[in-house]
């Protein structure tokens, strides 16, 4: 699933740059202004059977630099909702980076996005089945963006991404009993290590 995504991802670049290079499209910046602030809902759907979800409501910032290139930061409030049995609890989640790509006819835009940040989590919780919690762990995202340009400047936006989280020596207890007995104190302990977790967004925002 993973190689499947960052292939697409390969040939959205593969798309948008000989695009650029023939100059038969509007690209990014030709006839808009610089800058986009737009309202965001995000949902991070996680390996079935092995961990939950979340999402959240934030807002989300784009700057243009020129050629293909903005710059893209985003805040996010996340909900109530767990990863690895990490309960995030309404924890605030920061990404920024930038996102490549291209607008055709000042009609409809194609960007691939890389961002980093800092995923917010509760460390207070279910502190019995995990050990060496932290509030906050690395979030890296990769994924695509597609953009849709109406009157007045207003657009929506669909974004799927891989949020991808390092959770370093954070360990969770291996469930071999049954669900409902006592943690046993001879309980073995896994590390976490990296998991991929697919983000969806929509927002709707204003350029300027």
């Amino acid at each position: 699933m993973i190689k499947k995504f960052i292939l697409c991802i390969l040939c959205t670049f593969c798309f948008a740059l000989p695009a650029f290079a023939q100059g038969d499209v509007s690209f990014v910046g030709s006839d808009i202004i610089g800058m986009d602030v737009s309202f965001q809902l995000s949902a991070v759907k996680t390996p079935i059977g092995i961990y939950n979800g979340t999402g959240g409501i934030g807002g989300r910032v784009g700057y243009y630099l020129g050629s293909i290139v903005f710059l893209d930061g985003e805040i996010l409030q996340k909900f109530s909702g767990c990863i690895v049995e990490l309960c995030s609890n309404e924890k605030m989640t920061i990404l920024g980076g930038v996102r490549l790509g291209t607008i055709f006819d000042d009609w409809i835009g194609v960007f691939a996005k890389a961002r980093a940040g800092a995923y917010g989590f509760n460390a207070e919780d279910k502190s019995e089945t995990i050990t060496d919690k932290k509030n906050f762990y690395p979030v890296f995202d990769i994924g695509v963006i597609v953009e849709r340009y109406f009157e007045r400047n207003f657009f929506i936006r669909f974004d799927i991404g891989d949020w991808i989280i390092p959770f370093g020596d954070t360990k969770i207890v291996n469930y071999d009993w049954p669900a409902n007995d006592l943690l046993p104190p001879s309980a073995n302990y896994t590390r976490i290590g990296t998991k991929h977790n697919m983000a969806f967004e929509f927002g709707f925002g204003f350029r300027f």
